[in-house]
């Protein structure tokens, strides 16, 4: 619950300091939210997460999945680096092994510190292979960061 919490308060501070939250996955920020996934049934959840960031001085960076139980909010987090241009897709059944429902995000990460920056060079997608039923593909949420390439985003104290 904590962490629903703070998610809860880092989307609402963020839409009160004017960020935008995009529904498309053209547009590239620095927080990916991704509404659900489905690690029970017989369907595969794939999310992909692309930096577009070109430059090969300032565009690697860290990027954390962190997934999200639906009936008591524990999270299971994973971080890779993701080099300019860099393309990851990950399969949630095997990226998560909880077998659980829930959403997911991704954000940018410092590659020292592992603080969250702002890196308005995320993308994404999400694509669900049904064993039933019709292939569907949903585009996160982006939000973007007011902030300077690099600065430090995390407002919330531990």
């Amino acid at each position: 619950m904590k962490n629903l919490f703070r998610f809860a308060v880092l989307a609402s501070t963020s839409l009160a300091l004017g960020l935008s939250a995009q529904a498309s996955g053209v547009n590239p920020g620095s927080l990916l939210v991704f509404p659900a996934f489905d690690n029970i049934r017989a369907d595969l959840t794939l999310l992909t997460v692309v930096n577009t960031n070109d430059d090969q001085t300032s565009g690697t960076v860290k990027v954390e999945y962190v997934y999200i139980n639906e009936l008591n909010c524990q999270e299971f987090n994973r971080t890779r680096t993701l080099t300019p241009n860099d393309c990851l897709t990950v399969v949630t059944k095997l990226d998560n092994p909880n077998q659980v429902k829930g959403y997911a995000y991704v954000f940018a990460k410092d590659k020292t510190s592992g603080k969250a920056i702002s890196f308005n060079h995320l993308i994404g997608t999400e694509r669900v292979l049904s064993a039933i039923d019709n292939d569907y593909e949903v585009q996160p949420w982006v939000f973007e960061s007011p902030l300077a390439h690099g600065l430090e985003t995390d407002a919330i104290a531990n």
